[in-house]
């Protein structure tokens, strides 16, 4: 099934990212009628894969939940890259900004990432304690290119071990028990689609 729903939905970096295949995910994640709730997903977070309900569509005025695409690091973790890679002569930093700024610092550097484009921090949801998101897209905006992406990717699984994934925001408001597109906005899109002659 792939990337066969509607093509303003997904753009061809969030299939690639998410493999995003529906029948697929709700085998996967199996809650009812396979969409996720946010029950479900405090239950068994975080998502590598997400339903399609889950992506802006604009032309049915459908707006999910924010999810962050990045890596949960840990302040161990944070702190161990920083002494091997950012704070070569031992110098580490007392402070844990200066530490968490300077890894920050090395990899949009690393990869090239220019304002409004790098690698952010963020906030979780999430039972793991103490992290933090370095995270480089969320489901509304991907200010990188196909390729930046890839090298993101690339580089933070080399830099950390870790396979980047979806995480709930903390930057939603308010959250609701689901964001299911309903039919009725769907059919509406199509015939418009149809009266335009794009369809």
């Amino acid at each position: 099934m792939g990337c066969a729903s509607p093509p303003t939905m997904a753009t061809t970096l969030s299939c690639k990212l998410q493999n995003m295949n529906l029948e697929e995910t709700k085998d996967e994640i199996d809650p009812p009628e396979g969409h996720l709730t946010f029950r479900y997903m405090f239950e068994h977070e975080p998502f590598e894969i997400l339903p399609f309900e889950y992506f802006p569509w604009k032309e049915v005025d459908h707006y999910p939940p924010i999810f962050d695409y990045g890596i949960a690091l840990t302040t161990e973790e944070i702190q161990e890259y920083a002494r091997r890679e950012v704070f070569l002569e031992g110098r580490n930093p007392h402070d844990y900004r200066d530490v968490l700024h300077g890894a920050l610092r090395k990899l949009n550097k690393e990869f090239g990432l220019e304002p409004g484009g790098r690698i952010g921090l963020g906030v979780p949801y999430s039972k793991m304690e103490n992290v933090v998101l370095f995270k480089f897209l969320d489901n509304y905006v991907c200010p990188l290119s196909d390729e930046k992406v890839h090298l993101v990717v690339d580089g933070l699984k080399r830099a950390f071990g870790k396979e980047p994934q979806w995480f709930l925001s903390h930057n939603n408001e308010e959250f609701k028990n689901n964001y299911n597109v309903p039919d009725w906005k769907i059919d509406r899109w199509e015939a418009q689609l149809k009266k335009e002659g794009e369809f």
